[in-house]
């Protein structure tokens, strides 16, 4: 690490810190004489710690002591299947008597440089991508206690660090302010969109529209080809889950049937039929639907929509498609939504029997016309509020990068500089940590 201020130096984690894996779970400590708390990976978010479900397993006295959590200790996420979520960090404010830690978290521990110093430098390696990019592993991503320990730190004087990390949370919480903000807006978004919704159910005057069963409004209803299907497939386009977004199809990601013999006429689709996402392991997303439209060829439909038939002289499919997003109806199809072994499904039975408002036709359009206007305005909103969001982490990115190269405070010379820092360090660990002494007396990484 070069360019660094006067008084500062860098030097490996592992010279100024202790970095340890925790403890490996394994089915002979799920019971025990020493039941002990201990914390894991969905323990620590971006948001520091989440305490709500926090596990227990035995430790022997010594494995206690070897990974008991202490005040102001650094917990890193070791491993995630989003190479962006490893060595997210939080720190530890003892809010658990003897509690422990596992072994997919790091957990870093300073006697030696400001606590909440490290707390952002490794928020700033986490959030710009360094981790991801140091990770291993295919599949699931690995930071590694030994990658971490040889990880440069740029070390500043003790007294500056104080104040780096004072102007840090100075500007940090400036921005939490304005990102607080843009979530209020996001949240009013919603509540709008679903205030819209309702609105379709009702007339201008607030009347509800009459309700009928939707089994009175089709022509059919079926269920899709289980045939396989991939990118490279011969066979006919097939529509399956990702492409139902809500009221529209999205066509960007197309599979077809590997099997171009197989004969697909019984789940063929076309204009103005509504699909409708039956099963899924995301109860939220049953009864999600679309409006089928746009297909250049003949296209089927896979076995986890179901494809609706309506009776276009009484029912604009839109219209259907729309009010099956109002609250009240979403809360219903929730409630008829079966869940076998983790995956939620709605049958065509069931369905059938959904009661859905059926105004005139006109008092239909007239309704979508309102709705679609004041939703692409929302939506409009949202994509500003999302960016303005992806701004505010890009943002902080840079004020992690500026600090941590020197430039948030000044420097005052009459600091103990961080060269001295860790010769002193040296000193104290020449006896009781041979490791230490090995990397500092080195001079590996550390630059005047």
């Amino acid at each position: 690490m070069s360019d660094l201020p006067q008084g500062w130096a860098s030097a490996p984690l592992a010279s100024v810190a202790d970095v340890r894996l925790g403890r490996q779970r394994s089915p002979k400590n799920h019971t025990g004489p020493n039941m002990r708390p201990y914390l894991r990976a969905a323990n620590v978010t971006w948001d520091g710690l989440a305490l709500d479900d926090v596990k227990e397993m035995h430790f022997t006295a010594a494995e206690a002591e070897t990974f008991r959590l202490r005040l102001g200790d650094i917990l890193l996420s070791e491993a995630s299947g989003s190479a962006s979520e490893v060595g997210k960090p939080a720190m530890w404010a003892g809010e658990i008597e003897d509690c422990c830690f596992q072994n997919t978290l790091l957990r870093v521990r300073s006697s030696h440089l400001h606590p909440r110093y490290l707390l952002w430098f490794f928020k700033w390696l986490a959030i710009s991508g360094q981790f991801a990019r140091g990770s291993r592993g295919v599949g699931i991503h690995h930071l590694g206690a030994k990658a971490l320990s040889e990880w440069i730190v740029p070390v500043a004087p003790i007294d500056e660090q104080k104040r780096i990390v004072a102007a840090i949370e100075e500007q940090v919480s400036r921005l939490e302010a304005g990102v607080a903000g843009l979530e209020r807006i996001r949240q009013d978004l919603r509540r709008m969109r679903a205030t819209v919704r309702s609105g379709l159910l009702r007339d201008r005057d607030g009347t509800s529209f009459p309700l009928v069963a939707l089994d009175e409004v089709l022509h059919s209803g079926r269920y899709g080809t289980s045939t396989k299907c991939s990118t490279t497939g011969s066979g006919l386009p097939v529509l399956r889950i990702p492409n139902v977004e809500s009221g529209r199809l999205c066509l960007s990601e197309i599979k077809y049937a590997i099997d171009p013999s197989v004969n697909l006429a019984s789940s063929l689709v076309t204009d103005d039929d509504v699909l409708i996402i039956r099963t899924n392991g995301s109860r939220s997303l049953i009864g999600r639907a679309a409006v089928v439209a746009g297909l250049s060829q003949p296209t089927a439909f896979a076995s986890y929509l179901i494809q609706l038939r309506i009776n276009l002289n009484i029912l604009d499919p839109s219209y259907l498609v729309a009010v099956l997003c109002a609250p009240e109806l979403r809360s219903r199809i929730e409630e008829l939504a079966a869940t076998t072994a983790g995956q939620y499904n709605i049958g065509l039975g069931k369905l059938r029997s959904l009661r859905i408002p059926l105004p005139p036709l006109s008092a239909q359009r007239d309704a979508l016309d309102v709705a679609d206007e004041l939703l692409s305005t929302a939506d409009h909103v949202d994509v500003d509020v999302k960016r303005a969001l992806t701004r505010s982490d890009e943002l902080l990115s840079s004020i992690l990068a500026y600090a941590f190269s020197g430039g948030m405070v000044p420097q005052d010379l009459g600091d103990e500089s961080a060269e001295m820092l860790l010769k002193r360090i040296l000193v104290e660990n020449r006896h009781g940590n041979p490791r230490m002494t090995r990397v500092l007396g080195s001079g590996a990484g550390v630059v005047a």
